[in-house]
């Protein structure tokens, strides 16, 4: 009898652990960056075409797939968001968005204060005649 009871829950517990483990966070999410090459007004300051756009990319994805397990999950979930907001996505954005994430955690403790600017000395007045 006891066997029936513990035989089920034997052949969960593993399928649980196996459930938890974090494949998809430790994967380059999948971008439509097309949308936003494609988007880019002739106009702009950019002045970049599709072609340079997508390379661009295309560079970001691969160093993505390289450096992604270097990065922090909490940085991969709050990255992606940024970098698919407002309708159009960009593995560059997301690379850069993870590298200033890691990059500003880095920083030794003394970079991280705001100094007030020291105010430039007030040349004495010229003296009067």
């Amino acid at each position: 009898m006891l066997t029936r009871i513990l035989m089920p829950c034997l052949i969960a517990v593993p399928l649980l652990g196996a459930s938890l483990t974090p494949s998809a966070a430790q994967a380059v999410p999948v971008l439509n960056v097309a949308p936003t090459c494609r988007n880019i007004p002739s106009e702009s300051a950019m002045q970049r075409d599709a072609a340079a756009c997508m390379k661009s990319e295309d560079e970001a994805r691969a160093t993505l797939q390289k450096e992604w397990g270097a990065f922090r999950a909490d940085d991969h979930s709050i990255c992606t968001q940024t970098a698919t907001m407002g309708g159009t996505a960009s593995y560059v954005e997301l690379l850069t968005c993870l590298e200033m994430r890691r990059d500003a955690r880095n920083l030794p403790k003394d970079q991280l204060t705001i100094r007030e600017p020291q105010a430039a000395p007030v040349p004495p007045a010229p003296p009067k005649p």
